[in-house]
């Protein structure tokens, strides 16, 4: 009895120790809400709309038929708030050897294909501190807070902005996450 009573105090610390050792602004953060893509596209996506952009022969037929092209709907409830999403990254302004400005978004090959995803589905971030991105699609885990706001980049138009506090590597996030004893380490598989 004593043993496991010792192991358990052990595990317990080891645990506390790992957790006190996360750098401060770290996933242990309260008051952020983990969202992901679906959260951004409140009315779910919307097929037609990948199709008439691709296709100007679609987009005519779909318009004869009375199907009319609609902006997809918002997440107002998200305006405002501090946020944590994960995405890939599309560099917008680099300063020096970071990027200071890049467009988040669900998938690989977005918004350098033709067409992009809706508004809804992409994400402008602008961070204060220029971030050291490895490459184009890098994955990453970006927090801070959000506006339900458009912009039209070279690449496509936003329904968001982003105002980075921390942009992290993706590997990282997920690494950090399955710490044992991790307050989000029970949401992941």
């Amino acid at each position: 009895m004593l043993n496991v009573l010792r192991s358990t105090l052990a595990f317990f610390a080891a645990t506390l120790i790992t957790v006190a050792t996360i750098p401060g602004g770290s996933l242990a953060e309260s008051g952020v809400w983990e969202i992901t893509w679906a959260d951004l596209a409140p009315g779910g996506r919307d097929k037609r709309e990948f199709v008439r952009g691709a296709s100007p022969v679609m987009s005519l037929i779909l318009n004869l038929n009375g199907d009319v092209q609609e902006k997809p709907k918002m997440a107002d409830e998200l305006d405002g708030e501090r946020v944590r999403l994960s995405g890939y990254v599309v560099p917008l302004s680099y300063a020096g050897a970071g990027v200071e400005e890049f467009l988040l978004v669900p998938y690989v090959g977005a918004c350098i294909h033709v067409p992009p995803p809706p508004r809804n589905q992409i994400v402008l971030v602008k961070s204060a501190k220029p971030v050291q991105i490895g490459g184009l699609f890098q994955a990453v885990t970006v927090t801070g807070t959000i506006k339900v706001t458009g912009s039209n980049t070279e690449f496509a138009e936003t329904g968001y902005h982003l105002a980075a506090r921390t942009v992290i590597d993706y590997s990282e996030y997920r690494r950090i996450r399955r710490l044992e004893g991790h307050p989000d380490s029970k949401t992941l598989p």
